[in-house]
């Protein structure tokens, strides 16, 4: 006899762009629970990588738990599993704090979001700028000075553990991470990207397309490749990703 699984209210629908720790986190505040019990329930296990799993695990029981169409997770489950093919601790590719899923974002995006969620796009290394407000990522809490981490638990988050209602407020304490000046890299009078630093973040947006759609073209360069050869183009350094020179912070002045 086929399982039946109970039925959750209030589900949020998983946005287009959102990647999937974002999406358990509002879960779980949507059903008033803590993280660990949605976890337990949609049969995820802590020490997972919540992002990486769907792209290696069957995500019929997550759906049908969670009464979301599986389609509705086809964007997000085909990135990720491009990536475990070329890589699948993520090390090379993903943002870690420690051993967690480490997140940079768009506070003008957070701030214009009628629900405020994380791009997939945020969590990787190579993905620098907004593309539609033309802005440096931010790396962390411009308040605490804590990185973003998900999935986090909204219902204890922030001072004191008092709870947070948004993801555009920091779990670790409670301020809006949206009360900061954006890096517009587009409108400054002082300073530019150089013609590495435009290449850079274009590749970034490739690297994501080619996940998505396994094959894509390198800025200056005529050759189309397949998503294979990303790892191997990766290590050879032909794509210096680490050679962006420029943070958030930097930008705006606050370090030197």
């Amino acid at each position: 006899m086929e399982e039946q699984f109970s039925t959750l209210y209030n589900v949020p629908r998983l946005i287009a762009t959102e990647s999937m720790s974002s999406w358990i986190t509002r879960l779980a505040l949507s059903q008033g629970t803590s993280m660990t019990t949605i976890l337990r329930y949609l049969e995820i296990s802590k020490t997972d990588d919540v992002d990486r799993i769907i792209g290696r695990q069957k995500i019929k029981h997550i759906s049908k738990k969670s009464g979301m169409p599986i389609g509705d997770f086809k964007g997000i489950r085909t990135i990720f599993k491009s990536l475990i093919s070329i890589d699948p601790s993520g090390r090379n590719f993903l943002l870690f704090s420690d051993k967690k899923s480490r997140y940079r974002f768009c506070p003008v995006c957070l701030k214009k979001d009628d629900v405020p969620y994380f791009r997939v796009e945020w969590r990787f290394n190579v993905w620098r700028s907004c593309p539609d407000h033309r802005c440096l990522l931010e790396d962390e809490c411009n308040n605490c000075k804590h990185p973003v981490t998900l999935p986090t638990d909204m219902l204890r988050g922030g001072l004191k553990c008092s709870g947070i209602g948004t993801l555009a407020m920091c779990a670790n304490c409670g301020e809006w991470i949206t009360k900061v000046k954006p890096a517009y890299h587009d409108f400054s009078d002082s300073q530019s990207l150089d013609t590495e630093d435009t290449l850079l973040i274009q590749n970034g947006k490739a690297f994501l397309s080619a996940l998505y759609f396994e094959f894509f073209n390198i800025d200056g360069f005529k050759k189309t490749y397949i998503t294979k050869d990303l790892l191997r183009l990766h290590k050879k350094n032909i794509f210096p990703w680490n050679n962006f020179k420029w943070t958030a912070k930097l930008w705006r002045g606050e370090i030197s």
